[in-house]
């Protein structure tokens, strides 16, 4: 039985050139299976030391980092010094996903008695670069985060050279393990947020947006669907011909992935409602 004093490992995916954003509840990953996240299907499979933390978690200020919340039944791996492997496949290439480490008490150690616990990080599009974003109890190195304190806290952008489709995260395991969710309004494939794709193919006006939107395109629009910031579809429909305006006067305010299908490809985009 896992102690319950563990780190939580908490992952916000990030397109492209998007920013870092706030996050305030998870979307569980499954133990194996798929979900739908803003139109991008994201398939979880694990080997190891994986179960699922049946209790809701909240974190607690530390480093600067935004309060979250952790919803009952996110991933717990890496109990009592077991080694863990979770992979993350996405149907649409991303890039820079940002994981958040948090931990949660200082007698999280291994079994020499030090607080190396280590996330080993690697995708199939070739070599990853760890970026801290706002973080403290942490080294960095190459593909690897690994934890030197105790209580700890740390945002990290995991970078490829390209977009991939895969990402691995594996670990020896520590006293108790981690536990792991996404931030789905973050997660974008790299052609949604393609600084050259953006006018070239679909584009959306005004945005912010107070009750009405415009969707134009140089290529034949088919459908689109909305998600709000915990990946929940609230609205969709079809489209016809290159332009079409879209109302959104029933949806309260707050951020939102606009999913658009042509008859070339799918790209999302991001609006904000005023």
């Amino acid at each position: 039985m896992k102690k319950k004093i563990f780190s939580i490992i908490y992952v916000l995916a990030f397109g492209i050139g998007l920013k870092s954003q706030t996050c305030t509840t998870a979307t569980n990953l499954p133990i194996n299976g798929t979900l739908n996240i803003n139109g991008v299907n994201v398939t979880a499979s694990s080997t190891g030391d994986v179960e699922m933390y049946t209790s809701g978690l909240s974190t607690n200020p530390s480093c600067n980092l935004n309060s979250l919340s952790f919803l009952p039944n996110a991933l717990w791996a890496g109990g009592n010094y077991e080694t863990w492997s979770v992979t993350l496949n996405f149907d649409q290439p991303v890039n820079d996903v940002v994981f958040l480490i948090r931990g949660k008490s200082d007698s999280v150690i291994t079994m020499d008695g030090t607080f190396n616990e280590s996330f080993n990080f690697s995708s199939n599009s070739g070599g990853i670069s760890i970026t801290p974003i706002n973080s403290c109890g942490f080294s960095t190195n190459s593909n690897t985060i690994t934890r030197i304190l105790g209580s700890t806290s740390g945002a990290f952008k995991i970078h490829a050279s390209s977009g991939y489709q895969q990402l691995t995260i594996n670990g020896p395991g520590g006293d108790a393990g981690s536990v792991l969710g996404v931030c789905s309004s973050s997660i974008l494939g790299v052609d949604d947020i393609n600084s050259n794709m953006k006018d070239d193919l679909v584009n959306i006006y005004p945005n912010p947006v107070q009750n009405n939107f415009t969707i134009s395109s140089k290529d034949n629009l088919r459908s689109y669907e909305i998600f709000d910031e915990s990946g929940r579809k609230v609205m969709s429909s079809s489209l016809k011909g290159n332009k079409q305006e879209v109302d959104i006067s029933s949806l309260i305010k707050g951020n939102y992935i606009v999913s658009i299908e042509t008859k070339q490809r799918k790209i999302n985009k991001k609006i904000s409602k005023n």
